[in-house]
């Protein structure tokens, strides 16, 4: 089995790779060309989806609100299960939020006491 034949599956799951030219080319390249070839083909996981497209057709991923407002696990959940509903889970995401929030109301009322 060659290298390529090996990398292959893992290069599809991690960068915009579409076609075994693509990995030729960068298999070809010199290692001065490397690092500008991974970059014009380096898929972030923000634009990644794993199970769905819920998330990918949205303006801004739930992640990104999230860990740009330093919010916890209870509110972070409370946005991902708000923002997807629609798209996904319907009135069980709905429920999601809403248990997610009894919780984080109840963390709340336990550290006034």
């Amino acid at each position: 089995m060659s290298f390529i034949d090996k990398v292959w599956p893992l290069m599809v799951e991690a960068f915009e790779i579409e076609s075994e030219a693509e990995l030729r080319r960068l298999n070809d390249a010199t290692p001065e060309e490397w690092g500008a070839a991974f970059k014009a083909c380096y898929k972030s996981p923000k634009k990644k989806q794993v199970g769905g497209e819920h998330y990918n057709q949205l303006g801004i991923q739930p992640v990104e609100y999230i860990t740009a407002n330093n919010l916890g696990f209870l509110e972070g959940n409370v946005i991902k299960y708000v923002t997807r509903y629609k798209n996904k889970g319907g009135k069980q995401d709905i429920q999601k939020a809403i248990h997610c929030l009894e919780l984080l109301l109840e963390e709340l009322q336990s550290s006034d006491a």
